[in-house]
């Protein structure tokens, strides 16, 4: 059940420039409000107070208005949210009231009741900031300013007018960080909620492979949102084109694991327990040809990256020894988390993967070793690094259906939780295949579980060919990648299949400890699968 909305009287109907008052008014009810939304990112520490930091009224419809607020806690430094907000009669906005997550308060003004509610929900005020893009409108702030950018692919979506004709603005549901909102299946506007001083990696990005490169993989810059204040400037939202139509990679990986884990049965499997490669082959055969377009594509996005050595942001560089020290610091650090996470939970994990916890920390110091063993031999040879992706995986690629197999490349801005400086920051590009790799992984357990059910028995038949398909997918999905990285010459990839291979395990096991303390935490049912991988790098 939703808690009470905070409910307080105003002398006047509210307008766009009361409204940061009115929000500020909220005070422990803005707080409450804040920490129910999944895009606020520090639920685990405690609230010392909120306040509105700026604010600029917005021309719409309705009363709206953009602010920016700041959380502070009782340690540590505090953290600055975007906020659009708006209010409507109550009688004209049944349907945002009953929206989760989306009222802040009741208002009480003359002659009538009004809803306050974030502004990101309503069509009209989604509307009002593409206007804004249109006219590259300055809002006047209290301490600064809003300014919109946009940029020359916003006229040819418009077709060189000043106006896009609006027949249905609507707002994406499925949130994490952010918000978006979508402009008749063309555009769509990224709303970032944590800001951060300096230009988020999703706007640099975007604007470098938009203008300065010819990677059509990904969608065009159309425009952005800054704020722009003495404090520093701060990117607020990115408008870009929109890919209508299009499956996310997960979605559509999880309905080809459908196809295959059902047609199995008819395939008996091998004297040595597992299936003929020719059988997935032959089951799995469109899937996996997609897949290899998938490494190609992914090869082009990290050519691109690289392709101006002129520009000290992008610029390839070599990797140095300090890096590869804070690599194995990174993953040693994970590993030993982990490890701490198994022997906490101990048997409690489940008796089903005792067994494995077992093993698993008795090779504790072995697992170390290897790290260690596989940083020394990394620095035997020469390795480069730039920008990635940073968050790469199967829910950041959109499978565009038709007569050509391709792939859309999203969400650039890397993981949100991460400081910014450490998400600008140039990687092996490696890093991004290791997360697509475990992508797979993951996928195809989440298909399994899926077919199996609480069947054990079903479970045990169908692993043999879980492990199988995850093979064959990485073999396809691999032989696309290093196929187009080596036809464009770069040099960030080694030549040699051994030192790729050596960096892949590295990665795959820094992800894998990431996962099982994850795991441990959220989903215990799923830990099979970090298990998995830390047995077979250990033995790898």
């Amino acid at each position: 059940m939703e808690p009470a909305l905070p409910h307080f009287s105003l002398p006047a109907p509210p307008d766009g420039c009361g409204l940061a008052a009115t929000v500020a008014g909220l005070g422990s009810g803005l707080a409450e409000y804040l920490r129910a939304q999944r895009w606020f990112g520090s639920k685990g520490r405690t609230v010392a107070g909120v306040s509105v930091a700026d604010s600029a009224a917005l021309p719409a419809e309705v009363p709206a208005a953009l602010l920016l607020v700041e959380v502070a806690f009782t340690a540590g430094e505090p953290e600055l949210y975007s906020l659009p907000v708006a209010a409507r009669p109550a009688t004209a906005a049944r349907a945002l009231a009953e929206t989760p997550g989306v009222a802040l308060a009741r208002l009480t003004a003359p002659e009538q009741e009004w809803l306050l509610y974030d502004g990101i929900a309503d069509p009209a005020v989604g509307e009002a900031l593409l206007r804004q893009f249109e006219d590259a409108a300055r809002l006047p702030a209290a301490m600064g300013a809003f300014g919109f950018e946009r940029t020359p692919v916003l006229s040819q979506i418009t077709d060189g007018t000043n106006r896009m004709p609006l027949a249905r603005v609507r707002r994406i549901g499925s949130e994490q960080s952010n918000s978006s909102v979508v402009f008749d299946d063309r555009l769509i506007l990224k709303l970032f909620r944590r800001l951060h001083v300096g230009d988020n990696p999703e706007l640099e990005i975007s604007r470098f492979l938009t203008f300065r490169t010819r990677f059509r993989n990904a969608p065009l810059l159309a425009g952005f949102i800054r704020h722009l204040a003495p404090s520093g400037e701060r990117t607020v939202g990115v408008l870009q084109t929109f890919v209508p139509g299009a499956a996310d990679g997960w979605t559509w990986t999880l309905g080809a694991l459908r196809v295959f884990y059902g047609d199995v049965g008819a395939h008996p499997l091998g004297r040595a327990g597992e299936p003929a490669p020719a059988a997935v082959v032959g089951l799995a055969g469109s899937y996996l040809a997609s897949v290899r377009r998938l490494g190609e594509v992914t090869g082009e996005l990290h050519a691109a990256l690289a392709s101006d050595a002129g520009d000290p942001a992008f610029a390839p560089e070599p990797v140095t020894p300090e890096d590869l020290a804070a690599w194995q610091a990174a993953v040693e650090t994970e590993v030993t988390r982990g490890l701490a996470g198994l022997r906490a939970a101990g048997r409690a994990a489940g008796t089903d993967h005792g067994p494995t916890i077992e093993r698993l920390l008795r090779a504790a110091d072995a697992v170390h070793a290897r790290v260690a063993d596989a940083i020394g031999r990394l620095g035997e040879v020469l390795l480069w690094k730039t920008r990635v992706h940073g968050d790469y995986h199967l829910g950041q690629v959109l499978r565009v259906a038709g007569e050509a197999d391709d792939f859309v490349v999203l969400d650039f801005e890397g993981e949100p939780a991460r400081p910014l400086a450490a998400r600008r920051a140039k990687q092996s590009p490696l890093r991004d295949v290791a997360g697509m790799l475990r992508s797979f992984t993951y996928a195809s357990y989440a298909g399994l579980f899926e077919a199996a059910g609480d069947d054990r028995e079903a479970r045990r038949l169908l692993e043999p060919w879980q492990a199988a398909w995850e093979r064959a997918v990485a073999d396809s999905y691999l032989e696309g990648y290093l196929g187009a990285t080596g036809e464009r010459g770069l040099v960030l990839i080694p030549a040699r299949r051994d030192v790729v291979g050596l960096a892949l395990s590295v990665f795959c096991l820094e992800r894998a400890a990431y996962e099982l303390n994850y795991e441990l935490n959220n989903r215990p049912s799923w830990l099979p699968i970090p298990l998995a991988a830390l047995e077979r790098e250990l033995a790898a």
